[in-house]
């Protein structure tokens, strides 16, 4: 319920830093269940996190400093993932293949599917048959937005930027661009 007007961009980034911190703090290095945030996985999210707080940066985004408190606190991070069981794919096309390379020894935080709930593939998005070749289980973009769709819509042969977002396309009553 927070604006992101309301806070700065250092306020705004020390509270999703503060979010990881908690989790690194008081979560446990491992779980029962495979998915589960680990204090592993909030660390290296937090240490993403203060990557980017530590570039400090005028109005114009032009970087004039590095907090070097924050990069000392990142390589701390980094140093205790690395220290622990997760590894390099010894090949690294494994981090993409569905099957029994789910879950291997360099994913640090991957989300899970659901299963035997009675839908095809445990809720998958399918969207991902469409835009990887490895198909299923894999990166999930190359998605066509509603404002993609609505840059196609024509009127009378031409782009119809009158309507371009007042409403959503509709083959039944809109035309698109053939090209």
């Amino acid at each position: 319920t927070i604006s992101n007007t309301d806070l700065s961009n250092d306020e705004l980034w020390s509270k999703i830093a503060d979010d990881f911190r908690y989790a690194y703090e008081n979560t446990p290095k491992q779980q029962k269940e495979v998915g589960r945030v680990t204090s592993y996985a909030a660390a290296s999210y937090l240490a993403r996190v203060l990557i980017y707080h530590a570039y400090q940066q005028d109005a114009q985004h032009n970087v004039t400093g590095i907090d070097q408190t924050m990069m000392n606190e990142v390589l701390q991070l980094t140093e205790y993932v690395m220290g622990s069981h997760y590894i390099l794919e010894p090949d690294f096309a494994n981090n993409f293949i569905h099957g029994s390379y789910e879950n291997g020894p360099e994913a640090i935080f991957s989300i899970q599917f659901s299963h035997d709930d009675g839908t095809f593939h445990g809720r998958l998005n399918f969207s991902d048959v469409l835009a990887t070749p490895q198909g299923l289980g894999c990166c999930d973009f190359h998605k066509p937005s509603h404002n993609l769709v609505n840059a196609f819509k024509t009127q009378n042969g031409l782009p119809a930027f009158d309507s371009y977002n007042d409403e959503p396309y509709d083959e039944a009553i809109h035309t698109v661009d053939p090209r």
